[in-house]
């Protein structure tokens, strides 16, 4: 969808009498999953729905955690499923946190306050392990914040937690003077679940994609272990590492950079196909390397599509994991995707009998 719509449909479902919610939502996910906020110079999917529409970064994320979960087989797309339709914005929200089981048990006829009542029955705290918060005796010389009397301790779980009484702190902080790892707050959950691909890849969501810990096993996610460094939810310590190591790109030799590139795979099937979308190619286009390179190599830029980041240069493309492919293959490329779905297109054609076609 074109970027310039897409706002236009944000801003008329905002001002709709109905207040569309659930399309805000869904249309502020498209320009989440799409980095298309970039091409106003914002930051974030935050700084964007604030700076054009005057939305708080709670209101926008609970618009689309809608989106994401009421949507048909909560695929969050631009369908409701029939069973939420004509539900007020308070019963959705207060439904967002409400487990599958009770959310079954939800009906047109449910109140709010019928609602509050279920989520009441699982306000009693515990820990991710099923644990009630570690409570010491008055004068106890432990104070280690953590669940089960002891059994685990809040400074270096990374599991999302119901009574958490301390935050995991950072790896990477010394023992004198510790600091909190800038990921595990309930407020950067929201926004990394609503984030599109980078929230599908994220580690602190997806604990499995973790490396596990050494000794008991438990899932250490840190942003240093992730490829995503234009992730807006990165934290502080991976960003000031990100920095320190483009400087020292920079100033190594060029021989040495040039082997850098070198030992980078070319680029995948799959990430030719993401770069196909993301620069918007149609089949009817040309494609040559002198139109790519005028449309996309005047400028250093970049952009995420469809789990790929790429980055352009005047002398080609390329992504974070893979090395840069010069204009003219890259033409060559993306040439023989347009000719499979063009293929595609007219195979549809012929199955359907259309105009043009040999089926009856």
């Amino acid at each position: 969808m074109d970027y310039n719509k897409l706002k236009s449909m944000i801003r008329t479902h905002l001002e709709s009498a109905s207040l569309d919610f659930f399309m805000v939502g869904y249309y502020l996910r498209k320009a989440s999953e799409g980095g298309l906020f970039m091409e106003d110079g914002y930051k974030s999917i935050w700084e964007f729905a604030k700076g054009e529409y005057n939305l708080s970064a709670s209101s926008a994320s609970r618009f689309m955690a809608i989106n994401a979960r009421f949507s048909i087989d909560g695929s969050g797309g631009e369908r409701m499923a029939e069973r939420y339709i004509g539900m007020g914005a308070s019963k959705l929200q207060e439904m967002l946190t409400l487990p599958d089981e009770d959310l079954e048990k939800v009906t047109q006829d449910t109140t709010v306050r019928e609602i509050r009542a279920m989520k009441k029955k699982h306000d009693e705290p515990k820990s991710f392990f099923g644990l009630p918060k570690t409570v010491y005796p008055e004068g106890s010389l432990l104070s280690a914040p953590g669940c089960g009397d002891g059994k685990h301790a809040c400074f270096s779980c990374a599991r999302p937690c119901g009574i958490r009484q301390g935050e995991r702190y950072c790896r990477d902080a010394p023992m004198g003077s510790p600091f909190p790892c800038m990921q595990m707050g309930e407020e950067k959950r929201l926004e990394m679940e609503t984030s599109g691909v980078l929230g599908r890849e994220c580690q602190h969501l997806h604990q499995e994609l973790a490396v596990a810990r050494k000794g008991d096993g438990e899932p250490e996610p840190c942003c240093q272990d992730c490829g995503h460094e234009n992730c807006y939810n990165r934290c502080d310590v991976a960003r000031g590492k990100d920095i320190e190591r483009r400087r020292r790109a920079q100033e190594a030799p060029p021989k040495q950079q040039e082997e850098a590139g070198a030992r980078k795979p070319d680029m995948t099937r799959e990430e030719i196909e993401s770069l196909y979308g993301w620069l918007g190619i149609d089949v009817g286009d040309e494609v040559t390397a002198a139109w790519l390179k005028e449309e996309h190599g005047r400028l250093y830029h970049g952009g995420s599509y469809s789990g790929g980041h790429f980055h352009c240069t005047p002398s080609g493309v390329g992504t974070d994991r893979s090395k840069e492919m010069s204009w003219a293959k890259a033409a060559k490329a993306l040439k023989e995707v347009q000719e499979g779905k063009e293929g595609a297109g007219k195979a549809r054609g012929y199955r359907c009998g259309l105009p043009g076609s040999s089926g009856h």
